[in-house]
């Protein structure tokens, strides 16, 4: 930066240090609360991207191809196996499947092979505004199908949107246990406190 505050057109793209990325990331937390999270967020989209770029450059048939990157987006087969497992909303009750979210439970860019990429027992039918707090960690669920909350203004939130807690979802089976015990341990946000 210039004294001016202008920036320096002769190191664009320059690298900065640590410190500096810290400072710079934490004033922009003061002004967007949600900055980091939205960053971690397009980060994970860029390392879906590019497995999905290394999926289309691969020798696999063109049918598995498209297969893996339809599921990534919650679509194809991902979804049809995820449709025979989960037949509505686990918190809303929503049964309408057009508008349903096909989530991963374990995100399709973590996923250790293309078996858990397509595996039903990997997702949720979600409704888009659950999807988008248990995609963020901000929710989950015990095997038991307590519902977890990561912290207060999430437990609000779901009061605000006529969703009684503390919420019981079901039990999930012993396969999508697994994906969960996964979702809790790497993506939820707190330590887990059933949501009051």
């Amino acid at each position: 930066m210039q004294a001016t505050g202008n920036g320096n057109q002769g190191c664009y793209l320059a690298s900065i240090s640590d410190e500096l990325g810290n400072l710079l990331l934490s004033l922009a937390n003061g002004v967007n609360p949600f900055f980091a999270d939205d960053i971690e967020h397009h980060q994970a989209e860029l390392e879906g991207d590019a497995i999905e770029a290394d999926i289309k450059a691969s020798a696999l048939e063109n049918t598995e191809k498209l297969q893996l990157v339809k599921s990534r987006r919650g679509q194809g087969l991902f979804r049809s196996n995820l449709e025979a497992i989960e037949p509505a909303c686990r918190v809303t009750g929503v049964t309408n499947k057009a508008l349903l979210i096909a989530s991963h439970i374990k995100p399709w860019s973590k996923c250790d092979n293309n078996t858990e990429r397509l595996d039903g027992n990997n997702g949720l039918l979600l409704s888009p505004h659950i999807d988008k707090l248990f995609d963020r960690g901000w929710i989950t669920f015990t095997d038991a199908g307590d519902l977890l909350c990561a912290e207060p203004s999430i437990e609000q939130a779901l009061l605000q949107w006529g969703i009684n807690l503390p919420s019981n979802v079901g039990i999930f089976s012993p396969k999508q246990a697994k994906f969960l015990s996964y979702h809790r341990d790497i993506i939820f946000r707190a330590n887990p406190a059933v949501c009051a």
